[in-house]
């Protein structure tokens, strides 16, 4: 039986062939784990394909988070298979509770939301980044500022969008 994906609307799910297995039990997962093939997991380390056990399901919680999408839900109840089902991204905060002139259906995400109230006052892309505890400074201004730019967020030295000076504010409505 090989992993198999299926894709919902609102969701996906993976499935792999066969439950926890070794030392893993429902009571310590995701703490503890374990491989059925442990001569294969330790060449794959070796051979630098692997940097850490142990830190794959931390390291998707973590990029699921990011991606403003709820925790993974793991049914490991299933004798036979191991199944991993993610929900999709909390867009369901409408703009319109925020600004009430905006469209009705016009989504934004929590993350978004969050930098709109933080920015009543001008804030610092630094400033942003620390609040929201974001070390990738690329994908917090390309996926939450930058479409928030000009309709819900405006910067404070519009013509120089580069300048050390440069803050962010909320538009007020």
């Amino acid at each position: 039986m090989l992993a198999r994906f299926y894709q919902y609307d609102n969701h996906i799910e993976i499935m792999n062939p066969g439950g926890l297995y070794g030392k893993a039990r429902p009571e310590n997962f995701p703490t503890v784990n374990d491989y059925r093939n442990p001569i294969i997991s330790e060449a794959m380390k070796v051979m630098g394909y692997v940097n850490k056990f142990n830190r794959g399901i931390d390291r998707v919680q973590a990029m699921l988070k990011e991606n403003g999408n709820p925790q993974a839900i793991f049914d490991i109840n299933k004798l036979t298979a191991f199944e991993v089902s993610v929900k999709e991204s909390r867009d369901e905060n409408l703009l319109h509770d925020l600004f009430p002139g905006t469209k009705i259906g016009t989504k934004i995400n929590e993350i978004q939301e969050h930098i709109l109230e933080f920015c009543n006052e001008p804030k610092s892309f630094s400033e942003i980044a620390e609040y929201l505890g974001y070390r990738s400074r690329n994908n917090l201004k390309k996926k939450y500022i930058e479409p928030l730019l000009g309709k819900y967020l405006q910067m404070t030295v519009p013509d120089k969008p580069t300048s050390k000076l440069q803050k962010y504010v909320t538009i007020k409505v």
